[in-house]
C-alpha cells in the first residue's frame, strides 16, 4: 500500500495525520460494522457449525474487492491518497485484512519474487496458527 501513510518527514502537520487517522478511523470502522452484518447473516442463512463458512465468504469477497480495487487504481489511477487511505488501510482492512495478504502475495509474485511469496503465505499461516495456540493457552485455555 505504498504511498498512503501519513508521516511527518513528507511535509505532513498534526491536521494533516488526524486527517488521516479519521479516514483510517471511519473506514475501518465501517469495514468492521460490514463484516460483522454481513458475518450475522451468513451465519443465519447458511448455518454450518462444522465450517466457518461465514469468515471464508468474507475473507474471500474482500480479497476480490481489493482485486478490483487495486486494478482499477494501478490502471486508471482513480484513487487519491486520502482515497487509498480510507479504501484500501480502512474499510478493507476493517472488514477483512485477508484481503491485504492475498494482495501482498501477489505482489510478491508479480515481482518475480515466488520464494518470498511462499514463505509470506506458508509462514503467516503456520505462524499464525502456532501463535493462536500460544495465545491461547497463555489466555488459559489449554487447561485440562
Amino acid at each position: 500500500m505504498e504511498g498512503t501513510t501519513c508521516k511527518r518527514g513528507e511535509g505532513g502537520t498534526k491536521l494533516r495525520a488526524m486527517k488521516c487517522l479519521l479516514l483510517v478511523g471511519i473506514g475501518g470502522g465501517l469495514g468492521a460494522l460490514g463484516r460483522y452484518g454481513l458475518g450475522v447473516w451468513l451465519a443465519s442463512a447458511f448455518h454450518t457449525p462444522r465450517f466457518p463458512f461465514p469468515t471464508f465468504f468474507i475473507n474471500l469477497v474482500g480479497c476480490l474487492l481489493i482485486g478490483i480495487l487495486y486494478g482499477l487504481h494501478f490502471h486508471h489511477g482513480q484513487f487519491t491518497k486520502p482515497a487509498q487511505l480510507f479504501i484500501f488501510t480502512g474499510l478493507l482492512g476493517g472488514f477483512t485484512t485477508f484481503s491485504t495478504f492475498g494482495w501482498e502475495t501477489l505482489t510478491l509474485l508479480q515481482n518475480a519474487n515466488p520464494r518470498g511469496a511462499f514463505l509470506y503465505c506458508g509462514g503467516s499461516v503456520l505462524f499464525g496458527l502456532v501463535a493462536v495456540g500460544i495465545g491461547y493457552a497463555l489466555g488459559g485455555g489449554a487447561k485440562g
